[in-house]
């Protein structure tokens, strides 16, 4: 009798500590859930974009979540408009961007998203008639924004060696992606050459590189028609729609 009730004393003891077990490891995963549930946020969109052309300026409508803030940019993080979404749609008039893209960006409950959308084709976008000074090869340039250096870029002659094709020099362009919101492309088409002369010289084409934000990459280029010898004043220009300016590079 005496070890049957041990027996039964022991099976409700191990009975009780599953028990116990049990529903501190419940108790746990709620806690855990509550949490994580107390910092997640609903995702915010942007949504609907239209841009519409007139004359001279450009009409923007997006739809996103009430009671959110918004501003648009343009590429060199000029402010076009900011302000508070009333209503899920919104459309603001008279901007005029200086680059064929534009930024919107929309912030609600600490959640942000920024979304870059081309203007209408037939938009002419404004650059000033002022040519930027050449910077030295081997300096460094800083594309800036109204807040940030947006990228970099340094151009280097390459030295020469038993490899390098005869009447021609080739060059390194080192480019670092800031916080420049799309992709700093570089080809052929957005290179032009001059000599000391004020000669066009052609750079030998070459697959397209894209260098995304928070990057950093150096190519070769090779400008034929050019001996190492003569590349003395040589002034290797950088140029897309999107800048505000050329930017030149000048070898001494």
């Amino acid at each position: 009798m005496l070890l049957k009730n041990k027996r039964y004393f022991w099976f409700i003891l191990a009975v009780s500590i599953i028990g116990v077990i049990v529903l501190a490891v419940l108790w746990r995963m709620s806690t855990e859930g509550t949490a994580s549930n107390k910092f997640e946020r609903p995702t915010i969109t942007i949504k609907k974009v239209k841009l519409i052309k007139h004359n001279n300026s450009i009409a923007v409508t997006f739809a996103t979540s009430p009671k959110s803030k918004y501003t648009i940019s343009d590429l060199k993080e000029n402010q076009l408009s900011s302000g508070i979404s009333n209503t899920r749609e919104n459309t603001v008039s008279e901007l005029k961007p200086s680059s064929s893209k534009l930024a919107i960006r929309v912030k609600h409950n600490n959640n942000i998203q920024t979304k870059v959308v081309p203007v209408p084709t037939g938009y002419r976008i404004m650059r000033s008639a002022i040519s930027r000074k050449p910077t030295p090869m081997g300096e460094e340039f800083k594309y800036n924004g109204k807040s940030h250096v947006l990228f970099s870029m340094i151009i280097t002659p390459q030295k020469q060696n038993k490899n390098n094709i005869q009447n021609s020099t080739a060059f390194n362009i080192t480019v670092k992606n800031n916080h420049y919101l799309v992709p700093v492309v570089l080809d052929a088409k957005s290179l032009t050459v001059s000599d000391s002369e004020g000669n066009s010289l052609k750079v030998k084409p070459f697959s397209e590189v894209s260098i995304p934000a928070k990057k950093k990459k150096t190519i070769s280029i090779t400008i034929e028609g050019l001996p190492v010898n003569s590349a003395n004043g040589l002034v290797i220009t950088y140029n897309t729609v999107d800048l505000d300016l050329p930017i030149p590079f000048i070898n001494f």
